[in-house]
Protein backbone atom coordinates (compact mmCIF):
# COMPACT_ATOMS: atom_id res chain seq x y z
CA UNK A 1 0.00 0.00 0.00
CA UNK A 2 1.46 3.35 -0.94
CA UNK A 3 0.36 6.90 -1.62
CA UNK A 4 2.43 9.38 -3.57
CA UNK A 5 0.93 12.28 -1.70
CA UNK A 6 -1.84 13.25 0.65
CA UNK A 7 -4.19 14.00 -2.25
CA UNK A 8 -4.33 10.26 -3.01
CA UNK A 9 -5.47 9.66 0.56
CA UNK A 10 -8.25 12.24 0.24
CA UNK A 11 -9.27 10.75 -3.13
CA UNK A 12 -9.53 7.27 -1.57
CA UNK A 13 -11.56 8.57 1.39
CA UNK A 14 -13.94 10.53 -0.84
CA UNK A 15 -14.44 7.58 -3.19
CA UNK A 16 -15.25 5.22 -0.32
CA UNK A 17 -17.64 7.71 1.29
CA UNK A 18 -19.46 8.39 -2.00
CA UNK A 19 -19.85 4.67 -2.71
CA UNK A 20 -21.02 3.63 0.76
CA UNK A 21 -22.80 6.62 2.33
CA UNK A 22 -25.70 7.22 -0.01
CA UNK A 23 -28.68 9.45 0.70
CA UNK A 24 -26.75 11.53 3.25
CA UNK A 25 -25.12 14.76 2.04
CA UNK A 26 -21.35 14.74 2.59
CA UNK A 27 -19.43 17.96 3.24
CA UNK A 28 -15.65 18.25 2.82
CA UNK A 29 -13.07 20.76 4.04
CA UNK A 30 -12.31 23.67 1.72
CA UNK A 31 -15.18 22.87 -0.62
CA UNK A 32 -18.35 24.92 -1.10
CA UNK A 33 -20.59 23.29 1.50
CA UNK A 34 -23.99 24.91 1.66
CA UNK A 35 -26.12 24.37 4.74
CA UNK A 36 -29.75 23.55 3.94
CA UNK A 37 -32.35 26.22 4.74
CA UNK A 38 -34.31 23.67 6.76
CA UNK A 39 -32.08 21.59 9.05
CA UNK A 40 -31.48 18.15 7.54
CA UNK A 41 -28.93 15.40 8.30
CA UNK A 42 -25.43 15.60 6.81
CA UNK A 43 -21.89 14.43 7.56
CA UNK A 44 -18.73 16.55 7.55
CA UNK A 45 -15.32 14.87 7.36
CA UNK A 46 -11.93 16.02 8.60
CA UNK A 47 -8.59 14.18 8.46
CA UNK A 48 -6.01 14.55 11.22
CA UNK A 49 -2.64 13.11 10.21
CA UNK A 50 -0.08 12.08 12.82
CA UNK A 51 3.63 12.64 12.37
CA UNK A 52 5.19 9.74 10.45
CA UNK A 53 7.34 7.41 12.49
CA UNK A 54 10.45 5.50 11.52
CA UNK A 55 10.53 3.89 8.07
CA UNK A 56 8.64 0.60 7.79
CA UNK A 57 10.77 -0.47 4.82
CA UNK A 58 13.89 0.65 3.03
CA UNK A 59 13.66 0.87 -0.73
CA UNK A 60 16.83 1.54 -2.63
CA UNK A 61 18.53 4.47 -1.00
CA UNK A 62 17.88 7.91 0.29
CA UNK A 63 14.43 9.24 -0.54
CA UNK A 64 12.96 5.81 -1.34
CA UNK A 65 12.01 4.59 2.14
CA UNK A 66 8.41 3.81 3.05
CA UNK A 67 6.94 5.68 6.01
CA UNK A 68 3.71 4.68 7.72
CA UNK A 69 1.45 7.59 8.66
CA UNK A 70 -1.24 7.17 11.27
CA UNK A 71 -4.34 9.31 10.95
CA UNK A 72 -7.84 9.78 12.26
CA UNK A 73 -10.72 10.47 9.95
CA UNK A 74 -13.54 12.16 11.85
CA UNK A 75 -17.03 12.11 10.41
CA UNK A 76 -19.28 14.61 12.17
CA UNK A 77 -22.84 13.39 11.70
CA UNK A 78 -25.25 16.28 12.22
CA UNK A 79 -28.98 15.74 12.60
CA UNK A 80 -31.74 18.27 13.35
CA UNK A 81 -32.48 18.71 17.05
CA UNK A 82 -35.85 16.94 16.71
CA UNK A 83 -34.26 13.61 15.65
CA UNK A 84 -34.41 10.69 18.05
CA UNK A 85 -31.17 9.31 19.44
CA UNK A 86 -31.98 6.02 17.66
CA UNK A 87 -32.22 7.74 14.27
CA UNK A 88 -28.97 9.63 14.94
CA UNK A 89 -27.25 6.40 15.99
CA UNK A 90 -28.43 4.64 12.82
CA UNK A 91 -26.98 7.36 10.57
CA UNK A 92 -23.73 7.39 12.54
CA UNK A 93 -23.40 3.63 12.23
CA UNK A 94 -23.80 3.90 8.44
CA UNK A 95 -20.81 6.24 8.38
CA UNK A 96 -18.80 3.96 10.69
CA UNK A 97 -19.66 0.84 8.69
CA UNK A 98 -18.43 2.47 5.47
CA UNK A 99 -14.88 2.58 6.84
CA UNK A 100 -14.68 -0.09 9.56
CA UNK A 101 -12.17 -2.79 8.53
CA UNK A 102 -11.79 -1.27 5.06
CA UNK A 103 -8.57 -1.51 3.08
CA UNK A 104 -7.69 -0.18 -0.37
CA UNK A 105 -4.35 0.18 -2.13
CA UNK A 106 -4.00 3.63 -0.52
CA UNK A 107 -5.58 3.53 2.96
CA UNK A 108 -6.17 0.95 5.66
CA UNK A 109 -8.98 1.66 8.10
CA UNK A 110 -9.51 -0.17 11.35
CA UNK A 111 -11.78 0.84 14.18
CA UNK A 112 -14.69 3.20 13.52
CA UNK A 113 -16.48 4.32 16.66
CA UNK A 114 -19.52 6.63 16.84
CA UNK A 115 -19.43 8.88 19.92
CA UNK A 116 -22.36 11.10 20.83
CA UNK A 117 -21.27 14.74 21.16
CA UNK A 118 -24.64 16.34 21.80
CA UNK A 119 -25.54 19.88 20.83
CA UNK A 120 -23.80 20.90 17.61
CA UNK A 121 -23.06 24.35 19.04
CA UNK A 122 -20.59 22.64 21.42
CA UNK A 123 -18.30 22.30 18.38
CA UNK A 124 -18.45 25.99 17.44
CA UNK A 125 -15.81 28.39 18.78
CA UNK A 126 -17.14 31.14 21.06
CA UNK A 127 -18.21 34.23 19.12
CA UNK A 128 -18.47 32.34 15.82
CA UNK A 129 -21.84 32.61 14.12
CA UNK A 130 -23.16 29.21 13.08
CA UNK A 131 -26.34 27.25 12.44
CA UNK A 132 -24.85 24.35 14.42
CA UNK A 133 -27.10 25.12 17.39
CA UNK A 134 -29.99 23.73 15.31
CA UNK A 135 -28.30 20.31 15.24
CA UNK A 136 -27.22 17.41 17.42
CA UNK A 137 -23.92 15.77 16.55
CA UNK A 138 -22.19 12.40 16.75
CA UNK A 139 -18.53 12.11 15.79
CA UNK A 140 -17.42 8.91 14.11
CA UNK A 141 -13.71 8.44 14.84
CA UNK A 142 -12.03 6.23 12.23
CA UNK A 143 -8.45 5.06 12.79
CA UNK A 144 -6.48 4.59 9.60
CA UNK A 145 -3.00 4.60 8.16
CA UNK A 146 -1.37 5.19 4.80
CA UNK A 147 2.16 4.79 3.51
CA UNK A 148 4.31 7.39 1.78
CA UNK A 149 7.61 6.98 0.02
CA UNK A 150 10.20 9.62 0.59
Amino acid sequence: MSADDLSAVWTAIKARAAAEITGLPIFWPREPNEMPDTPAPFVYFELIVDKAGAPVSYGGGRGRNTYRNGAELNGYVFVPRNYTVEAEAALSERVAAAFRSYRSDVISCFDATPMLVGNGSDLVPAGFESAADQYECTVVAIDLFFDQIG
